[in-house]
């Protein structure tokens, strides 16, 4: 039995005593045998632990990777927005930079807190600057009208993003109306 308990150390575990004694040696033995046991368990149980901690690190640091991926995209998009919205007010091409002005608020909205909650109000505006630039674009030639009672405007709410009516315009000289109740 010594040379048994002996042999046993942090990489050799897997020893069973076995003693044909029915006295105090046996009681010792299967002592022995139950914390090999429980310590092999808990090694086991730690190893899945820490293989599990290294695939949440793994996971997280790649999520942080992508994350500032997707912002340094972004960051340089709004960058060349602003640096052609400069060059336009000093060129005196006000409609340009009002243009691009708009669709940096819109980029900017709809790419930074994606899952944040926001007011009624700042959906509504986000909506406001889509069709504004909409609007421009299809040379005028539809109005909207977009309403929500006062009291609801605070509201908080998850942002949104609707689901903007797809502005085709195809009719030559009509114009088109759209009109967005927020509340019924």
């Amino acid at each position: 039995m010594s040379e048994k308990i002996h042999q046993v150390n942090e990489h050799h575990l897997d020893i069973s005593i076995d003693t044909n004694c029915h006295n105090e040696m046996k009681i010792i033995e299967k002592s022995i045998n139950r914390m090999l046991s429980l310590i092999r368990n808990l090694l086991t149980e730690n190893k899945q632990q820490n293989d599990h901690i290294l695939e949440i690190t793994k996971a997280a640091y790649e999520a942080e990777l992508k994350s500032m991926e997707l912002q340094i995209n972004p960051h340089f998009l709004f960058n060349t927005i602003d640096s052609i919205n400069w060059t336009a007010i000093r060129e005196n091409c006000i409609d340009v930079s009002e243009q691009l002005n708009r669709l940096s608020y819109i980029l900017r909205y709809t790419v930074y807190n994606m899952n944040q909650v926001v007011s009624v109000r700042d959906e509504i505006d986000w909506l406001i600057q889509y069709l504004e630039l909409q609007k421009i674009r299809f040379h005028n030639s539809f109005s909207y009208f977009v309403s929500a009672p006062e009291n609801v405007l605070e509201f908080n709410i998850h942002k949104l993003l609707p689901d903007i009516p797809k502005l085709s315009h195809r009719q030559s000289g009509r114009s088109a109306n759209i009109m967005q109740n927020l509340c019924p």
